[in-house]
């Protein structure tokens, strides 16, 4: 417990910047949304585009959308805010990100591709 925290300390938090940028497409509306929330709460977990309206966010593969300057990400039967949905689950996704780091001697952008195809 104590040495996945030092490692989430290390691998999230020892850097002005997060581990993995997100790199927003240009004339993507929710892109530039995910960007503009990122920066200002500063989400320290990676989040990738996938496909379409598919984020990998942290460990999670998650359908999102855009109302009006709101990101919304599909949870269940419903839709809950970004920034909700971080401030809910970001501990967590690191806790299992760094799970898989140290369970398969992976690197941060080994994990994510594993997650990303699934």
């Amino acid at each position: 417990e104590n040495e996945i925290l030092k490692k989430i300390e290390s691998d999230f938090y020892s850097k002005k910047r997060p581990p993995i940028q997100f790199k927003p497409k240009k004339n993507n509306a929710l892109d530039f949304h995910f960007g503009r929330l990122i920066k200002d709460m500063d989400v320290r977990i990676p989040i990738v585009h996938i496909e379409k309206n598919k984020y990998l966010i942290g460990c999670n593969r998650c359908n999102c959308s855009l109302k009006g300057d709101q990101v919304l990400i599909r949870v269940g039967g419903g839709y809950q805010r970004f920034e909700e949905f971080i401030n809910s689950n970001q501990k967590q996704m690191e806790e299992v990100l760094v799970t898989h780091m140290k369970n398969n001697q992976w690197s941060l952008p080994q994990v994510l591709e594993k997650l990303i195809k699934g």
